[in-house]
């Protein structure tokens, strides 16, 4: 309540410099300056409108625009970087790879899992040896049913590494097949706007040591599960490394779904955000303004898309917004 008080104040001295002319100092300018405080702006409905009398010329501080449908480019850009590349194995067939990762513990997660393949594989081929035997009385029960559990164990172990490093947005089965001098980025793509990012897609790959330079990819997977802190959904791109400068662990920008379509849209100046929710301050005079609640697409280079919330036409504050959240919010 106090920080309201004091934007209202400062809305006052605002249309006071605005409206005020060089006057000689009288004692005359406190009784002025008491009824100019009379007419600060009025907030009411538990802040959701703000109204300004006739004569306040504060208001003019304020820029309208339109909300409206208009063609627009859309792309999704999200934070991207190199979690491996693939160079030929030496001494060995020229088609032999070898992944070098980011770090050391996935290094060390996908040995793990290469190892607990080839476990599984010798339980599987003793738990057989040893149901043959039986089935010639070579060798107890006993003998067969620990195979089984062997077998169990080492399965469980190995569905743990993998789903581990399908969290980390990594395919196992595809580690083992890809080409030599490929590099594979993740990409930490909004849940809200994963919709945007299709298997097999072309994406614009901008690496901050190359500003300017456009590299091209292809999303090989998309996550199958959002990450419940960041909300972001790991998208897999694989990325040709022919010239060999690509290293694991350098950051770029990985833009999806380039392209032109017309949607309702305001200019992103007039959204303010307060405690995860996105808002707006309509008016249809310039002296009242009303706070609304909006639901936000895809920010494109000079708007928000807006999903709901809003009317074509409706005018929404652009300059000045800010002083506007301060007068609603008491903040």
């Amino acid at each position: 309540m106090v920080a309201r008080k004091s934007l209202v104040l400062a809305f006052f001295i605002l249309g006071s410099l605005a409206s005020c002319k060089e006057e000689p100092r009288q004692s005359s300018k406190i009784s002025d300056s008491a009824s100019r405080a009379l007419k600060a702006p009025v907030v009411s409905l538990a802040g959701s409108k703000i109204t300004f009398r006739d004569d306040d010329s504060s208001r003019a501080v304020f820029g309208i625009s339109e909300a409206q449908f208009k063609d627009v480019k859309i792309t999704t850009t999200a934070p991207a970087r190199i979690i491996l590349t693939t160079v030929r194995a030496s001494g060995t067939a020229a088609s032999a790879t070898v992944p070098v990762f980011e770090t050391s513990d996935l290094t060390q997660l996908y040995t793990d899992y290469t190892k607990s393949k080839q476990e599984l594989s010798r339980a599987r081929h003793e738990l057989d040896r040893l149901r043959d035997l039986f089935a010639h009385n070579a060798v107890a029960g006993k003998d067969v049913t620990q195979a089984e559990n062997d077998e169990a164990n080492a399965l469980a172990t190995l569905a743990g590494l993998e789903s581990r490093l399908l969290t980390l947005g990594l395919s196992p089965s595809e580690l083992t097949k890809l080409s030599p001098d490929i590099s594979v980025m993740i990409a930490n793509v909004p849940e809200s706007e994963i919709a945007s990012v299709q298997l097999g897609e072309d994406v614009q790959i901008e690496f901050d040591s190359w500003r300017g330079e456009i590299v091209h990819g292809r999303v090989l997977d998309i996550g199958h599960a959002v990450d419940p802190t960041s909300r972001t959904f790991n998208v897999r791109i694989e990325v040709k490394n022919r010239e060999k400068t690509l290293r694991p662990g350098m950051f770029a920008r990985a833009s999806f779904g380039v392209d032109v379509a017309r949607r309702f849209v305001v200019p992103s100046a007039s959204v303010i955000s307060v405690q995860g929710k996105n808002f707006v301050f309509v008016t249809r005079d310039g002296k009242s303004f009303e706070r609304r609640e909006v639901q936000l697409g895809p920010q494109t280079a000079e708007d928000f898309i807006i999903l709901s919330g809003l009317e074509d036409n409706e005018s929404v504050v652009t300059t000045g917004s800010v002083l506007l959240k301060g007068l609603s919010f008491g903040s």
